[in-house]
């Protein structure tokens, strides 16, 4: 997946290929999160209604992808304590919120507004329904 910063200061999140069931699955986990008011704060906004699929180019290439709200920094190592607790607490309210994240790297955070907000739901699941929502 790559992501494309626009002139608006939102960015967009693109697949290429047959990824379309994966690029929704991030996109609607990451919307279910967002919707939960005690996970709102560890998640990277996502702008709503933003899912789109199966674009084709002009030589027959499928696309897939959404677009988030705005663009965080990177969370950069080595990793001091303040921030391994913020880690640590952001990753606490997606699991009081019902979510497992499936792949918490430190590539898959993003300081936003002075917070730690968590990106890439693609391997969440989601504990209150104790099935993966894909």
């Amino acid at each position: 997946m790559r992501p494309f910063k626009l002139s608006n200061g939102t960015v967009l999140k693109v697949v290429i290929g047959d990824n379309s069931d994966q690029v929704e699955f991030e996109y609607k986990s990451m919307c279910a999160a967002m919707n939960r008011e005690i996970v709102t704060d560890a998640v990277f906004p996502v702008v709503e209604d933003s899912y789109y699929s199966d674009v084709l180019d002009t030589v027959g290439v499928k696309y897939a992808g959404y677009m988030l709200s705005c663009v965080g920094d990177q969370v950069s190592v080595p990793l001091n304590e303040a921030t391994r607790q913020l880690l640590a607490m952001s990753l606490c309210k997606l699991h009081s919120g019902g979510f497992v994240h499936g792949d918490p790297r430190i590539q898959n955070a993003l300081w936003h507004n002075n917070a730690v907000k968590w990106i890439d739901f693609r391997d969440s699941v989601n504990v209150t329904t104790k099935v993966n929502m894909r």
